[in-house]
């Protein structure tokens, strides 16, 4: 390899480094900053208030019920089928 080859590919190496270098540290990098520390952090929604005891006046299926003053209520997170059902056979 000759002097004058050697010298561009010293060249080339130099400024594929530069670039490597500015594309992951330069100003104008693409890629957002990341903060480490969250901002914003949901809190667990609770129920605040007085507890209450009811009488229940009727069961309507396996996940609600209806309690004095006709308010239905109906339990969250539990998935049971319906106590009535079509007896024709039809599904609407």
């Amino acid at each position: 390899m000759t002097w004058a080859n050697k010298k561009k590919l010293t060249i080339y190496v130099l400024v594929i480094i530069y670039a490597v270098i500015q594309l992951f540290f330069g100003k104008n990098n693409p890629l957002p900053k990341v903060s480490l520390i969250p901002t914003n952090v949901p809190t667990p929604t609770t129920f605040i208030g007085e507890k209450q005891t009811v009488n229940v006046t009727r069961v309507i299926d396996g996940d609600t019920i209806e309690i004095e003053g006709n308010i239905k209520v109906r339990y969250i997170g539990i998935n049971t089928p319906e106590i009535y059902h079509d007896t024709t056979g039809k599904k609407t």
